[in-house]
């Protein structure tokens, strides 16, 4: 998807230029009354966008703002009053997605959008979004000719500043500042009545922690050993009375139970067992999540549970945890970090991921005992 979004992608943009307003206005001729926004991929992404989405709805309190993201994505900020609308597109095959594009086009047209900012950072398909809609002042970062030609407004993408930083740098041409602060999910009184019933039905205990294997499918180098995993969760249990749940999707199953399967001792796999709103509940009962860097971190840092997290390809410094209770694991060595924006977020390892493979058991097992103490 990466790659044909990448090629074809710009061809098309580039084909739909002319369909770009004739004169680009200025934003101060605009009436804002309708904004949408577009962020797809990363539910820790997603967290960081949250303090921009929140200002832009403190300073335009009588606009309509919708956000665009994937169906994977349902439920993180449905409940919370700075979107006043979600829309969700399932993006699993191609066919579906033609289809599915041709409505919202023709919705967002309806909708006559006064704003947009694109929170995608190398997405040529959210470019065209905001051509074929006809969005009267548009915002994204620019990373090449397209976006130059595209947004009214583009926006420099800084390598150097952490993403929530980014992010809110996308609100400086409309002379807006933002809080770094991310806001937290909320959720609903269903799910976690559902949550609490179901782990009372598993004999989950009061004291558990979770532990989180995996990683989005674009960067799987960012996987810890799972042989690894399972011998430092035993050192734990053969020392502390705690429940263990191992977290994931549904499509993740087998590969946590593969872990599961080198340990002796009980733990539970609640890979795809739970809605993104009932495992946002579970991690903030947790006493704390033991990860690779991945979206739960995020999740349960906004939320105030400790964290640790495994940090390889990437770098803590632009795409860490913010929380005054995350822990971090990062080597920083010499090709650290090979995963950037400027290089489609490829990784072309040479080292068999020595960045990840270099982080000892002990060191993950002295900031597992670090975290117990936080309150």
């Amino acid at each position: 998807m990466r790659k044909i979004d990448r090629i074809i992608g710009s061809l098309i943009c580039n084909l739909l230029i002319p369909l770009n307003n004739q004169k680009k206005k200025d934003f101060n001729e605009i009436k804002v009354r309708k904004i949408l926004l577009i962020k797809f991929f990363g539910i820790g992404s997603i967290v960081y966008c949250s303090p921009a989405i929140a200002a832009l709805k403190k300073k335009f309190k009588n606009a309509k703002i919708i956000f665009l993201t994937m169906s994977s994505n349902k439920g993180l900020y449905d409940k919370n009053d700075f979107l006043d609308e979600i829309i969700y597109l399932d993006l699993k095959n191609f066919s579906q997605i033609a289809r599915d594009s041709l409505n919202l086009v023709s919705r967002l047209k309806r909708e006559n959008i006064d704003l947009l900012i694109n929170f995608e950072p190398l997405s040529r398909y959210t470019m065209m979004i905001g051509l074929l809609g006809r969005i009267k002042y548009k915002i994204g970062f620019v990373l090449e000719r397209p976006s130059k030609n595209i947004y009214n407004a583009p926006v420099d993408y800084n390598e150097g500043t952490h993403i929530v930083e980014k992010f809110s740098n996308l609100l400086k041409p409309i002379n807006l500042t933002t809080s770094l602060i991310p806001k937290k999910p909320i959720i609903s009184k269903k799910a976690k009545e559902n949550l609490n019933n179901f782990l009372k039905k598993e004999r989950i205990k009061d004291e558990f922690l979770c532990v989180n294997i995996n990683t989005s499918d674009l960067i799987l180098e960012r996987r810890y050993p799972p042989e690894k995993f399972a011998k430092i969760l035993d050192s734990f249990l053969d020392r502390y009375n705690y429940d263990i749940i191992f977290i994931g999707s549904k499509s993740e199953r087998n590969y946590v139970q593969s872990c599961i399967d080198l340990m002796k001792n009980k733990v539970h796999n609640f890979a795809g067992k739970t809605t993104l709103p009932e495992l946002i509940h579970l991690l903030s009962r947790s006493k704390f999540l033991l990860s690779n860097d991945s979206g739960p971190v995020h999740i349960a840092s906004v939320l105030g549970t400790p964290t640790i997290s495994i940090f390889g390809p990437e770098t803590p410094e632009l795409y860490g945890p913010l929380g005054k209770k995350d822990l971090i694991l990062y080597k920083a060595l010499k090709c650290s970090p090979c995963v950037k924006v400027n290089n489609a977020k490829k990784v072309n390892c040479q080292n068999n991921a020595l960045c990840i493979r270099s982080i000892s058991k002990k060191e993950i097992f002295k900031k597992m005992q670090e975290a117990m103490n936080y309150k």
